[in-house]
């Protein structure tokens, strides 16, 4: 949760319950929690 710029690579911005996450156009779901 410390990246709060983030750059979508022709992807969407969801948050969902589970928490922020980065849907990418290859289907890759990075959850921010992963990405400290």
């Amino acid at each position: 949760m410390i990246i709060d710029n983030v750059i979508l690579l022709g992807g969407t911005y969801d948050v969902g319950e589970r928490g922020e996450r980065m849907r990418f156009f290859l289907g890759v779901d990075i959850y921010r929690e992963s990405v400290i």
